[in-house]
C-alpha cells in the first residue's frame, strides 16, 4: 500500500470515529470480499457462455426483444426519448462479452437493422469498458468514446441547433462516456453495469415480465370499461325507474 493510500485510510478512520487498526482490518475484508465476488463472477460467466449463445440465436427471431428488455429498467428508460425509441426499435441484438484475462473488463455490442438514423457503417456499435482498481475493494470504469456515423440531420446526440444534447436528452450519450474528466456523461458507468449485471443475465425474465404486465394492463382496462358500463346502467335505472305496467283493459267477460 502506498503512503498516499495509508494517509487516506487514516483520514477516513478518523472521520468514521473508528480505530485505525480496525479500519485497516475492515479494508482488508472488503478487498477479500471483492476478490471472492470476482471469482464467482468469472465462474458464472464461463458456465453461462454456451447458454447465452443459444439464447442469442433464439431471441433474434423476436424483433422487439432487446428494446423491450431495455425499457424494463428505470435507470435506462429515463434516458430513452421518443426519437431514441424509434431507433432502438430496430435493435436486433445486444451482446456482452467479458475479457478472458480480467473478467471485470467487458464490451457491450449493439446491433441494429437498417434504419433511418444510422449509416450502414454504424449498424454495429461496440463499447469497451476497462475496470480501474482504486484499492480497498473499490473500482471505477473508463471507456473510449464510440464514433457513431449518423445520417444527415438525424444525430440524436445534438439538438436542432447542432449543439451537444445534455446528459438526459438521449440514450445515445452513453456511447460518449469516458469515465474521466469534467463534462463527461456521468451516468455511463451506471448504465453499463445495469446492462451487464442485471438486464443481460436475466433478459428472458425481464422480457416475460414486461409482456405479462402489458397483458394485465389490457385485462384491467377491459374490467374498467365493463364496470363503467355497469355503473351507467345503474344510474339510468335510478334516474328513471321503469313505470309500472299499464293495467290491461278489462275484457267483456271480466266486466
Amino acid at each position: 500500500m502506498s503512503d498516499t493510500e495509508k494517509t487516506e485510510q487514516a483520514k477516513t478512520a478518523e472521520e468514521l470515529e473508528i480505530p485505525k487498526e480496525v479500519y485497516e482490518d475492515l479494508a482488508n475484508v472488503m478487498e477479500q470480499q471483492a476478490d471472492v465476488e470476482y471469482e464467482i463472477s468469472k465462474f458464472s460467466h464461463e458456465k453461462l457462455k454456451d447458454v447465452f449463445a443459444k439464447r442469442r440465436e433464439l431471441v433474434k427471431k423476436i424483433p422487439t426483444f432487446w428494446f423491450t428488455v431495455l425499457q424494463t429498467s428505470p435507470d435506462l428508460a429515463e434516458f430513452i426519448t421518443v426519437e431514441d425509441a424509434e431507433l432502438l426499435d430496430n435493435l436486433s441484438d445486444l451482446h456482452v462479452e467479458w475479457d478472458n484475462d480480467n473478467h471485470r473488463n467487458f464490451s457491450i455490442t449493439f446491433s441494429f437493422r437498417e434504419n433511418g438514423f444510422l449509416e450502414d457503417s454504424s449498424l454495429t456499435l461496440k463499447k469497451d469498458f476497462e475496470c480501474k482498481d482504486l484499492g480497498q475493494g473499490q473500482y471505477k470504469y473508463v471507456s473510449k468514446p464510440t464514433d457513431i456515423k449518423w445520417k444527415k440531420g438525424m444525430d440524436l446526440t445534438k439538438n436542432k441547433d447542432g449543439e451537444a444534447a445534455s446528459d438526459y436528452d438521449t440514450f445515445f450519450n452513453f456511447f460518449s462516456f469516458t469515465g474521466e474528466g469534467p463534462g463527461d456523461f456521468q451516468q455511463g458507468e451506471n448504465m453499463a453495469l445495469t446492462i451487464t449485471e442485471e438486464l443481460y443475465p436475466h433478459a428472458l425474465k425481464f422480457f416475460v415480465e414486461a409482456n405479462t404486465m402489458s397483458d394485465d394492463d389490457d385485462i384491467e382496462g377491459e374490467y374498467d370499461i365493463e364496470e363503467e358500463d355497469d355503473d351507467d346502467v345503474e344510474e339510468e335505472e335510478e334516474d328513471g325507474k321503469e313505470a309500472p305496467p299499464k293495467k290491461k283493459a278489462k275484457t267483456e267477460e271480466e266486466k
